[in-house]
């Protein structure tokens, strides 16, 4: 588990229809950058070359084009089990994992989650991936309910490549998984800079606004869930072999090798 940052970094927290939103300014180094940026388009063009290798993955037949990009130039890389997971992979900046899990802590503190204790309850990063959003194209409306907390941080933004959207929903009577929105179309639009992480409940219907530039817009997403002696507690045995077969698979289908160039 990455540990939290001791330092300070800088928080707006905005209350859109009352969900809390918390926004952090991480200033990470412009190596991170783009080391993110370019590792996003390495994934890409793994995924395009590649694309039958997925369909031996467990989880993996959906690939990693979707139905949330009108543009299969689009890339997003949260419904293929390797693809989201990339804070695992060999190289991830560690200086953005300890600062995002600094802003973590500090937003469930901030909205009153109960964290007695890190062997009581712990925060950790369960998903990661890279979304390459092409010139025109959208991300459509969509949550993540099954976790605690989502976020999107922004190697590289311009003014013009969308905002993210949050829309009042109802978040008991609209807690989909990987559903277009279906709530009311009443929305409000959070800026975002580059540079900026931005936190949200995970049951919260989020989008993009069209990216009305002619370049890319990169983001890369995580999902967080806690782990504790009270509950989410698994056997080591059974993690340790899900971790062997996530590193066997990296090996196998040669992304492994890509990954370490």
């Amino acid at each position: 588990m990455t540990e939290p940052n001791k330092q300070v970094i800088k928080r707006q927290i905005h209350e859109p229809f009352g969900h809390k939103v918390g926004v952090y300014d991480l200033g990470c180094s412009p190596s991170v950058n783009k080391w993110l940026i370019d590792r996003a388009y390495i994934l890409d063009k793994f995924s395009r070359e590649n694309a039958d290798v997925f369909k031996k993955i467990p989880g993996g037949e959906m690939g990693v084009r979707t139905k949330y990009n009108d543009n299969h130039e689009s890339f997003i890389g949260a419904h293929t089990w390797i693809m989201n997971r990339c804070h695992n992979f060999p190289g991830f900046p560690q200086e953005l994992l300890g600062k995002i899990m600094t802003c973590v802590y500090d937003y469930a503190k901030y909205i009153g989650m109960a964290l007695n204790t890190k062997s009581n309850s712990a925060l950790y990063m369960e998903r990661c991936w890279s979304t390459i959003t092409k010139p025109g194209d959208v991300i459509k409306g969509h949550n993540h309910a099954v976790h605690i907390f989502s976020s999107a941080y922004y190697p590289n933004l311009l003014p013009e490549q969308g905002n993210l959207w949050i829309d009042r929903g109802e978040l008991y009577e609209d807690r989909i998984i990987y559903e277009p929105n279906k709530g009311p179309a009443e929305r409000i639009q959070m800026e975002i800079k580059r540079g900026q992480l931005i936190i949200f409940p995970s049951v919260v219907l989020h989008g993009t606004e069209p990216n009305n530039s002619k370049e890319d817009r990169i983001s890369y997403s995580f999902d967080f869930n806690s782990v504790g002696y009270a509950y989410h507690l698994p056997p080591p045995n059974l993690v340790n072999e899900a971790w062997q077969d996530f590193n066997l698979t990296l090996e196998n289908i040669g992304l492994a090798e890509v990954l370490s160039e």
